[in-house]
């Protein structure tokens, strides 16, 4: 009550104008005028608070031996808000006080102390540190939908959220992304919400199929950051193969078949050539190797290349299986044309042997090669052609690895000797064909032996005939037969022609038939057999030809009448021939005796009919009657 009193009559001196005598205050408050208001300085306390959160404390101390009830507080909190603190504690006093601050920073906090009886005051002042409210991001946000190189994949649940629920969606912004594709373009990424949710849009277009994982940095613009992360589901893009490849040149064993429109494409026009493989193929032939295949292109579409030796000659379809790196793959078909390689044949092929021997003639150097390296004999064909008119016959063809060369062996039995030309052709699996010349050389067989001789008898002016004039043996091939042998039959007239031969080896015979102009006695007649072609066996059987007589003369009387001293020309005689009627005049002489001394001549002979004349010329010295002899 005291310090009341004296403080109620100080106002009164101090409004009044200072004339009367200051009041003294009673001796026993003298202590408590040194601890009044005015003479405490109050101390702020420093404030931490984080924006849109509650902050409730201390703000301001003072000392006073007042009562708290003395005292009022204001804090202005720097933010353009002013509120009533409350003040609590004994002789020293604490100021509290409770704000939300809406933004982060450091605003000025002023704390105002006022008295409650005589109104003085007394500020402290302090800083506030208004933190950024703390963002939170998910960890299972996505992006889907996208096709690698094709089609973005779009983000969803990519959310986060913000402490402070009055920030608007614009003092938000995508810092960084990493993509998990080593990219980090935040292009087109924006930030929607309200009322602290939040949610990050955008896409991005992945080079490459897979499920990368991504992170991204929203950071808002006190600087407070919130990772969102999580994964994208990239679809392998689609790829397409071509179905009209073909595979050119090649040369069975040779020379390979290179591919050509072996294409393909993809919807991700950003695929490197590098991203695909030639993972599988059947080249038709039952071989699959990708050994030498390689891909190249680039934006969407590419080729394969690379070649294959194919064994055979033909055509063949071809498939491969192409598969990009996340998988995908693309299938191309197409057909291959493979040339048959050439053939080449020798023309040193030969054969020996025996006319008549079975399978006597061998063939050797009846070689051929193929460009086809390998033993290939199995697809060979070789036929024989012996050159004698006879069959043909296949051929064994074998493979000789040390040499590359291949040989036909065959065997042939020629019926007869001589020289033969020997041609075999020679056909692969495919269209190769070649041409084996030679020749054999076939040795004779025929020893011919004379079994029986020639033993004729006949009559003039009559065709003599036989079938078995002569015969022959032939120990060396008895089953030639007898139309590889021809004879000549010498008559012994001094006329030959050639016999018929029948039979066989082991028994020719010779026959023939002739007509003998005149009679003979003992005239050697003979029968040459000889062997055919080139052949150079031969026998001769050598006999006798006897012709009989078959003329039968009968002389008609003939009168001569001539004048001496006139030469007479004329038929002195006839004669009718019974026996041989065509036997020719030529086979007569006739000698005329004249009857009158003279030596005598020679007639001359005509036939007709069998009627032989004989005309004669003569000169008579004198007349008279003459017996003339014929």
């Amino acid at each position: 009550m005291l310090l009341r009193n004296w403080q109620r009559r100080f106002r009164e001196w101090f409004f009044v104008g200072k004339k009367a005598r200051r009041p003294r205050p009673p001796r026993s408050m003298e202590r408590l005028e040194m601890r009044s208001l005015m003479s405490v300085t109050p101390s702020g306390v420093a404030i931490a608070a984080t924006e849109a959160a509650a902050f409730s404390g201390e703000v301001a101390t003072f000392t006073s031996v007042d009562p708290a009830s003395d005292f009022s507080a204001t804090i202005d909190w720097g933010d353009g808000t002013v509120t009533a603190g409350t003040i609590t504690g004994s002789g020293t006093f604490t100021v509290d006080g409770t704000h939300t601050y809406a933004d982060e920073g450091t605003p000025s906090v002023s704390v105002t102390i006022t008295d409650a009886f005589d109104g003085t005051t007394a500020t402290a002042t302090s800083t506030a540190t208004v933190d950024d409210a703390p963002l939170t991001g998910v960890s299972s946000a996505a992006a889907t939908g996208g096709v690698e190189g094709v089609t973005a994949g779009t983000l969803s649940g990519a959310t986060f959220t913000d402490a402070n629920t009055s920030a608007a969606a614009s003092d938000f912004t995508v810092t960084s992304v990493n993509w998990g594709d080593s990219t980090s373009a935040t292009t087109g990424l924006s930030v929607t919400g309200s009322g602290g949710n939040y949610t990050v849009s955008g896409s991005h277009l992945y080079a490459e199929d897979g499920t990368p994982s991504f992170t991204m940095t929203v950071t808002d613009d006190g600087g407070q950051t919130a990772t969102i992360t999580g994964t994208a589901s990239v679809a392998d893009a689609s790829l397409t193969g071509s179905s009209g490849a073909m595979a050119f040149g090649g040369t069975e064993g040779m020379f390979p078949a290179f591919l050509v429109g072996t294409n393909f494409t993809d919807a991700n026009t950003g695929a490197a050539a590098s991203d695909f493989t030639v993972t599988s193929v059947n080249w038709g032939d039952s071989t699959s190797a990708t050994t030498g295949l390689s891909v190249t292109g680039s934006g969407g579409n590419y080729t394969v290349s690379g070649s294959h030796l194919y064994a055979e000659d033909g055509i063949y379809g071809f498939s491969m299986t192409v598969t990009d790196a996340g998988g995908q793959t693309a299938t191309i078909t197409g057909t291959a044309i493979v040339a048959d390689a050439s053939l080449t044949g020798s023309a040193t092929a030969t054969a020996g042997g025996t006319e008549g021997i079975a399978n006597s003639s061998v063939l050797s150097g009846a070689t051929f090669t193929d460009l086809n390296p390998g033993d290939h004999s199995a697809e060979m064909t070789a036929v024989i052609t012996w050159g004698d008119g006879g069959p043909t016959s296949i051929g064994t063809v074998s493979y000789d690895s040390g040499t590359g060369t291949y040989s036909v062996d065959g065997s042939h039995t020629y019926a007869e000797e001589g020289s033969y030309s020997i041609s075999i052709a020679v056909t692969d699996a495919g269209t190769a064909t070649t041409i084996i010349t030679g020749s054999a050389s076939v040795a004779e067989a025929d020893t011919l032996a004379v079994v029986s001789t020639p033993t004729i008898g006949a009559t003039e002016g009559t065709i003599f005939s036989s079938t078995a004039l002569a015969t022959f043996s032939n120990s060396g091939y008895p089953t030639q037969t007898s139309s590889d042998f021809t004879a000549m039959i010498n008559w012994g007239d001094g006329s030959s022609s050639a016999g018929t031969v029948s039979g066989s080896g082991s028994a020719l015979t010779v026959g023939g038939s002739h007509l003998y102009a005149d009679e003979l006695a003992a005239g050697t007649a003979s029968v040459v057999l000889s062997d055919d072609g080139a052949g150079t066996a031969v026998a001769t059987a050598i006999g006798a030809a006897n012709v009989a007589e078959a003329d039968v003369l009968t002389p008609v009387a003939a009168t001569v009448s001539a004048t001496e001293g006139t030469t007479f020309t004329g038929a002195v005689a006839t004669f009718s021939n019974t026996g041989y009627a065509t036997s020719p005049a030529s086979d007569f002489t006739a000698t005329i005796d004249w009857g009158d001394g003279s030596s005598t001549t020679l007639g001359t002979v005509s036939n007709s009919a069998g009627t032989l004349t004989v005309s004669g010329s003569h000169l008579y010295a004198d007349e008279g009657s003459n017996t003339l002899t014929v």
